[in-house]
């Protein structure tokens, strides 16, 4: 789906687009952990356009280093990822008015580097706790058994 960031990215105002530096993190760059949080504290966003089912740990790091996310809404996403950063998958212009917005935010903060959003943390704990994950594979059997 990187074709789809570009597109996205593509599809900017132009002055929007001239500030943008993508990062593609991925198998081909390994960073530490260290590196990886210090990497998405300095992130105006990341983007997560997958529209592969599975889950995504990398919004969730990203929430947890204070990076905003925008995802794709797809079920396996939507159970992690507050429902504000979930946007549809193929719709291009909508992934540019969320860039743009971000985009604007980032620059009214300065550009500077995020702490770690806690409500975000608290969300995604509460959604992986093994609390939440009996609670969701208990209500898959129910369901499975109707």
């Amino acid at each position: 789906r990187l074709d789809f960031v570009r597109d996205v990215i593509a599809s900017l105002p132009e002055e929007v687009a001239q500030d943008i530096h993508m990062l593609h993190i991925g198998s081909e760059v390994e960073l530490s952990d260290e590196q990886l949080v210090t990497a998405l504290q300095h992130a105006e966003a990341l983007l997560f356009p997958s529209i592969s089912e599975g889950f995504g740990y990398p919004p969730a790091e990203a929430m947890a280093a204070g990076c905003p996310v925008i995802a794709a809404n797809l079920p396996a996403h939507n159970e992690v990822i507050p429902e504000r950063c979930l946007l549809p998958a193929t719709d291009v212009m909508a992934w540019v008015d969320e860039v743009v917005k971000v985009h604007a935010a980032w620059k009214r903060a300065g550009g500077v580097p995020r702490n770690p959003d806690d409500s975000l943390i608290e969300h995604v704990s509460a959604s992986l706790s093994p609390e939440a994950q009996g609670e969701a594979l208990s209500r898959a059997y129910e369901k499975a058994s109707d």
